[in-house]
């Protein structure tokens, strides 16, 4: 059984402080429609979120910052969760050895809640994105990850300036750094990356501030 919105829209479908949704045999998203939506999403207000689709995938719009406390799909399916504004703080989000993860904060930062080595997000394909002003991933917790391919980016608008990026990939496996960016105004973020073990294979990496740290 999937868990769907009715409406093709963007309110908010789902309000409350924690919000725990099991799809035990299907998808979490919106309507089949994409007219007026054009991500697919349920649209959901919370402080917290625990989400687990056991066969398809999680596509999720947050409107004000939440905790990611548990999210996961267990055989099939990506994730897929946009923040509109606010800061997303990450615990445990993932779509294991099968399925690509995408977290975006459109008007805040990404941050792990225990910076303890243990990865806070799995998946094939895992790509990050803040914006705002000194809206860093990982800049006040470090978010440890574990994927074959990194997708990281911190911009800003205007006189803004882009966060930093501060990760570690924790997985013995090659990972590659597709791209790794953190906008182009000189006082840009810098980029941190460490991999305790395992090789690195680069793409694109551009530190607006000028330092990358590759470990």
């Amino acid at each position: 059984t999937s868990i769907s919105e009715t409406t093709d829209d963007v309110s908010s479908d789902i309000k409350g402080a924690v919000v725990t949704l099991t799809a035990g045999g299907g998808k979490i998203a919106g309507s089949a429609t994409v007219d007026t939506d054009t991500k697919g999403a349920l649209e959901i207000t919370a402080t917290s979120l625990d989400l687990s689709a056991t066969s398809g995938a999680i596509k999720v719009t947050e409107a004000d910052g939440v905790t990611l406390t548990d999210i996961d799909t267990a055989t099939a399916g990506d994730i897929n969760i946009t923040v509109t504004t606010g800061d997303v703080t990450i615990t445990d989000v993932s779509a294991s050895t099968h399925g690509t993860v995408t977290i975006a904060a459109l008007e805040g930062a990404l941050n792990s809640t225990t910076d303890d080595g243990t990865a806070d997000v799995v998946g094939t394909t895992v790509t990050l994105s803040a914006d705002g002003d000194n809206k860093g991933i990982g800049a006040s917790s470090i978010i440890d990850i574990d994927a074959d391919a990194l997708v990281l980016t911190t911009t800003s608008d205007g006189a803004d300036q882009s966060g930093v990026i501060q990760v570690d990939d924790v997985s013995t496996d090659v990972t590659e750094l597709t791209t790794v960016t953190t906008g182009d105004e000189a006082t840009a973020g810098n980029i941190i990356f460490d991999k305790p073990s395992g090789a690195i294979t680069l793409g694109t990496m551009a530190a607006g501030g000028s330092s990358n740290d590759l470990g």
